[in-house]
């Protein structure tokens, strides 16, 4: 097709780790469904790898389950991968009140007519691109099951009785901080165990933290004037918070740290740098706005002992 043009992985998605030689095939047909190309998204290649080979190698049967933590990159990773690609997206967020007419289509009243309108997964089946579900396991199981037609890409029917065969050129990704099994960590309210069969027709992948580099790579970007041995520290809190949440069993605590909450911080910290109160580490108050006031009293406490602990302050 004349749209679509060969280009080099580690130079489109700016990861050197890519093997030298690996071309991946790019739309370059404008949609307002593909997504903005956020120049500073940072790619691990474990993630590129799954990535790639699922939505360009792998039989188009399998939909992708991404499991992981909060603030991992589940949701912007696939839309910065389609970004790139030149493939269009939509999605919706799961919650446990939805019906599968929420996805694939209701009536409304147009110009004094009674019309059913596309839903964002019936409209993506229709037209092709990838369609994100996230948190999915955030649905009852009954519905979740009601998708596995479109998972296997049968025919499907609308809620007006028109019947829908997939486009080529559909995907679906689902995101969810469990990996369906339920919650053993106490720590994700209103997940639910997922319906095995369900589960069977996805590749499950976990997406886990960046690198350790790739993180200090973001924060130098963030940071204005924190020094790299901060930067450092505050990478160092990120693992042991990371060990007491996301451990196997039950958490320590109910929170994790993540690169987004990590960039939150680094600005927080520089921002409230001459501002905080006497006897009070603009650190230690950055790391409270940025995550300690939403926790528990006693979490915000272990996070501010950390802190403390690792700066030598007060």
């Amino acid at each position: 097709m004349s749209n679509v043009v060969e280009k080099p992985a580690a130079q489109l998605f700016n990861c050197p780790e890519m093997p030298d030689g690996m071309n991946v095939p790019v739309n370059t047909e404008p949609h307002e469904r593909i997504p903005e190309i956020d120049e500073e998204h940072v790619f691990s290649k474990q993630f590129l790898r799954v990535m790639l080979n699922w939505a360009l190698r792998a039989k188009t049967q399998w939909s992708l389950y991404l499991t992981g933590p909060s603030g991992v990159g589940k949701s912007t990773g696939p839309r910065q991968v389609a970004a790139r690609l030149g493939i269009k997206v939509y999605s919706a967020t799961a919650h446990g009140r939805m019906e599968l007419d929420e996805l694939l289509g209701q009536k409304d009243i147009v110009d004094g007519d009674t019309l059913t309108i596309d839903g964002p997964l019936a409209e993506a089946y229709r037209t092709g691109g990838w369609f994100i579900l996230e948190e999915v396991d955030l649905l009852e199981p009954d519905i979740a099951a009601g998708l596995n037609t479109l998972l296997e890409k049968g025919k499907v029917s609308l809620p007006n009785g028109e019947v829908i065969d997939p486009h080529p050129d559909f995907r679906f990704i689902m995101t969810g901080n469990t990996n369906g099994s339920g919650d053993y960590t106490g720590v994700f309210a209103g997940t639910k165990v997922m319906n095995r069969a369900f589960l069977e027709r996805c590749w499950i992948v976990p997406v886990k933290h960046l690198p350790r580099e790739k993180e200090m790579e973001i924060l130098k970007g963030e940071a204005q004037a924190l020094p790299e041995d901060i930067l450092e520290g505050m990478l160092d809190i990120a693992d042991e918070v990371r060990d007491m949440s996301e451990g196997n069993g039950s958490a320590q605590i109910e929170c994790s740290l993540s690169i987004r909450i990590l960039r939150k911080w680094v600005e927080c910290t520089e921002l409230m740098e001459g501002v905080t109160q006497d006897q009070e580490s603009p650190i230690v108050t950055g790391l409270d706005i940025a995550l300690g006031n939403g926790t528990n009293p006693a979490t915000r406490m272990t996070l501010q002992d950390l802190c403390k602990k690792q700066f030598g302050v007060a």
